[in-house]
């Protein structure tokens, strides 16, 4: 069994819409906590500002060029049907479900609905494809190393 992992460029929406919603929802939680100790917003924006800006805008890009999408191509496999049952139970595992299935592809989305909500930012789908005697895997990096491992012992 041969195993090829081959990293894409990173997502600039990915992390355009990330950093958004870091901003607002960071900014939102001061806003409350400056309401509740009555004290103004940007009393509080002035002695926290890394936190509350450069915070926000240095993550995404760290977590976008780490976790970048990715395909794992798996060639050399003796019986399909069987490297395709343990990928399907390590996303099971994991927290996937099947949404989509035809003959050669499978596509898995998160199971919880707040996984899903994060879904339209972080782009964590992962379609399962079977090309002649080859397996393809297109996900995230961290995912695309786990299903590796589980293949490969």
């Amino acid at each position: 069994m041969k195993t090829e992992r081959t990293l894409f460029k990173i997502s600039l929406s990915e992390t355009v819409l990330f950093a958004i919603l870091l901003v607002v929802t960071l900014n939102a939680f001061v806003l409350v906590i400056s309401l509740i100790m009555w004290k103004s917003y940007f009393t509080l924006m002035a002695k926290s500002w890394i936190f509350l800006v450069a915070y926000p805008l240095i993550l995404p890009l760290i977590q976008t060029s780490i976790n970048r999408n990715g395909v794992l191509k798996v060639d050399g496999l003796n019986d399909i049907q069987t490297a395709l049952k343990k990928i399907d139970f390590l996303l099971i595992k994991k927290g996937y479900i099947a949404v989509g299935q035809d003959l050669t592809q499978i596509n898995y989305a998160k199971k919880a609905k707040f996984d899903q909500f994060f879904n339209f930012i972080m782009k964590d789908d992962i379609c399962v494809k079977t090309v002649d005697q080859e397996v393809q895997v297109f996900g995230k990096r961290n995912m695309l190393l786990a299903i590796e491992v589980r293949l490969k012992y």
